[in-house]
């Protein structure tokens, strides 16, 4: 079972009041429902999130998701993997070279939306994708939360 952004369940110790009952709520079904599978032969519980610190105590307690991994940004050759796999030979090698040069410190889901907006001004202007295209989808992309 895989919970994606697990964080959005929120926590019930936030200082934001807003929908706290309804977040309660939230948590104390997940929990009910993790309580039934987790004990079950064969089942592996996985969840991701980009801020563990959102994340409810009682889920990460003994038992629950009790193990973290923090996964670190790909360097450059995992880049260079990640750009040659999205593009194919839509690019030439020495631009893909430069391109994963100027992404690192980018995850792969930044990477993923630059290409989507790259792909989409290309055909909006009815040419291909450029590598100038992609760099500029990364400039004008919002940062995300450290």
């Amino acid at each position: 079972l895989f919970l994606d952004e697990l964080d959005a369940a929120g926590s019930r110790g936030s200082d934001d009041r807003h929908a706290s009952t309804y977040r309660a709520q939230v948590i104390a079904g997940l929990l009910e429902q993790l309580d039934g599978v987790l004990g079950l032969e064969g089942v592996l519980v996985l969840a991701a999130t980009n801020d563990p610190g959102a994340i409810d105590p009682a889920l990460r307690r003994p038992g629950r998701l009790d193990r973290t991994l923090a996964l670190r940004l790909p360097g450059r050759a995992g880049l260079h993997a990640i750009l040659t796999r999205q593009l194919g030979d839509a690019l030439p090698p020495e631009a893909l070279d430069d391109l994963s040069r100027r992404a690192i410190g980018q995850s792969p889901a930044e990477i993923d939306a630059a290409l989507r907006e790259a792909r989409s001004l290309a055909r909006a202007a009815g040419r291909g994708i450029t590598a100038v295209g992609i760099a500029g989808a990364w400039v004008s992309a919002p940062r995300r939360r450290a």
